[in-house]
């Protein structure tokens, strides 16, 4: 998942950037705003429990990329 903008969400004139993402349990193993990588820290932390019908909302940063991997 990648942000092209300089903004980032959540932000005041939208709350989070919603995904849909695949049945199962997802985790984020990359995401280039992470503050290990002098980003601004704008990370998922949680696991994703997803049912393959809805979107979840994510944090994401400016100009970033997040790549998550299924563990369940």
């Amino acid at each position: 998942i990648s942000n092209f903008q300089n903004s980032a969400y959540p932000r005041k004139d939208a709350d989070y950037y919603y995904i849909s993402f695949p049945q199962g349990i997802w985790k984020e193993v990359l995401n280039t705003d992470n503050e290990r990588y002098a980003g601004s820290g704008h990370v998922n932390d949680n696991l994703i429990y997803s049912d393959g019908t809805r979107e979840i909302p994510l944090t994401i940063g400016p100009n970033s990329t997040l790549i998550f991997t299924k563990v369940g």
